[in-house]
């Protein structure tokens, strides 16, 4: 539709530009015609009249009338409509509507050979007829008719238009297998791709598509394969997620089983051992209690269920008043545990998060430092940031282990016994509760040395007054 427009549109153009041109010429010499023709016109002087008019005529290959002021024609340079009255547009704007020139289109049937003047078959042409009056001294004596065919021009636009046609065809060919193969091209990708998408919607979450190009298609497939992936992976921490959680739970249940078993079945069991193994069931409930706990924090971190409550907190006092709350539990175990704190240590943080991270940062440092070992906890401000750091001088973690410590149950076999009471979701906790505040955690330690724990949180400085 639109090279069929454009093409009407050219063609339109052309034709109209071409036959301005024309115009403008021949206007010009029927006006010369009627300069030359005013003098001999108004003398009556025929003879010279007519051999102007053939003159003309023959060099222009048209035909030249003259009429008087009633539309009569007096010369004819073909010399067959003399005595005839002409009435046509152009011609009665001049002679009776006070215009100095007109002209208009006539279609006319003229001999084959394309001469106005000759005999025999004829052919339909389009000639175009410009009148101009014919003044002398002020006044207007009559009209000249300067009758010219433009077919020619009309040929010219009719080869074009026959020339723009084919082009249009061919154009219309190519654009046709051209716009199918693009079709197949961008359909077949997008087909694979919604078959992929059908079966990943039945659970199939493995699935890829193919990735050639560098095309938006490409991206796009890129995008879904990256995304697969990531389902993937949620997946895979899913399905892991309820196994550690099975097992977890199933440890404890276990245990409340076989000691329960152990009093019901047990006949001779006395006081004092059925006492001990209530008080182990006791810790067992204590234990899944703790677990469900942290599970709850853990998921409620995760889906941003837990509402943050910030403000601004002295950070080195924070500090101070955890370690102080954990003392009696280091003592039990007989860990040191000590506190250092540089100047104040502003943040803009929720004071019970950041109070949940330390308290789960320093029960982990006591839990797996042997007796006789030490924890020290240590606030400081490092540039525009406040630096807290829980060192021990525990079992250590191996360097393998270092990049999944912070995974949900993950245990390092040496450190992170079932024995130590941990449910495997602290560190789980503090990551996510630092990503919320903005922060950075990071985990240095050496197998046989001890750990340290490090994480950064934005420093909040009170805006300068100006003076």
């Amino acid at each position: 539709m639109a090279l069929v427009f454009v093409g009407f549109l050219v063609n339109s153009i052309v034709q109209g530009f071409l036959v301005d041109q024309r115009v403008g010429e021949q206007e010009k010499i029927a006006d010369d015609i009627a300069v030359a023709i005013a003098p001999n016109f108004a003398d009556a002087n025929a003879v010279a009249v007519y051999d102007i008019a053939v003159e003309y005529g023959q060099d222009l290959g048209g035909r030249v009338l003259v009429l008087d002021t009633g539309g009569v024609v007096q010369v004819d340079s073909f010399s067959k409509l003399n005595g005839v009255r002409l009435t046509q547009d152009e011609i009665e704007q001049v002679r009776v509507g006070n215009k100095g020139a007109a002209h208009g289109l006539h279609k006319l049937d003229i001999p084959q050979d394309g001469s106005l003047a000759s005999g025999g078959e004829t052919r339909s042409v389009f000639v175009m007829y410009y009148a101009s009056s014919i003044v002398f001294d002020g006044s207007m004596l009559g009209v000249v008719v300067l009758s010219v065919p433009i077919q020619d021009i009309i040929d010219q636009v009719g080869r074009a238009n026959a020339q723009m046609r084919l082009v249009f065809i061919i154009t219309c060919v190519i654009v046709v297998v051209v716009s199918f193969w693009v079709a197949h091209v961008i359909a077949k990708p997008i087909g694979e791709l919604t078959k992929v998408i059908g079966k990943m919607s039945e659970g199939e979450v493995h699935q890829r598509v193919r990735v050639t190009g560098s095309s938006e298609l490409s991206r796009l497939g890129a995008a879904f394969n990256e995304m697969s992936e990531q389902l993937e992976r949620i997946e895979k921490n899913r399905n892991e997620f309820v196994s550690d959680v099975s097992h977890e739970l199933k440890t404890p249940l276990s245990s409340m089983k076989i000691l329960i078993e152990s009093i019901i079945y047990d006949e001779n069991v006395d006081h004092a051992r059925q006492r001990e193994f209530l008080q182990d069931v006791n810790r067992e409930i204590d234990r899944l209690s703790s677990i469900i706990d942290d599970l709850l924090l853990l998921v409620s971190l995760d889906h941003s269920q837990s509402p943050m409550h910030t403000g601004v907190i002295r950070l080195d006092q924070l500090g101070e008043s955890v370690v102080k709350r954990m003392q009696m539990l280091a003592e039990r175990r007989g860990v040191a545990l000590s506190y250092e704190a540089g100047d104040e240590v502003t943040v803009r943080a929720d004071e019970l998060k950041i109070q949940q991270a330390l308290t789960n940062l320093i029960d982990n440092a006591i839990k797996y430092t042997p007796e006789g070992g030490s924890v020290v906890v240590t606030v400081v401000r490092r540039e525009d940031r406040a630096v807290v750091c829980v060192t021990d001088t525990g079992f250590g973690i191996p360097e393998e282990d270092i990049k999944h410590i912070v995974e949900r149950f993950y245990r390092v076999e040496k450190a992170r016994t079932r024995s130590a009471g941990g449910t495997g979701l602290g560190l789980s906790i503090v990551q996510r509760i630092i990503k919320m505040h903005n922060g950075t955690l990071e985990i240095r330690s050496k197998e046989g040395e001890g750990t340290s724990v490090v994480f950064e949180l934005p420093l909040f400085t009170l805006p300068q007054k100006e003076e």
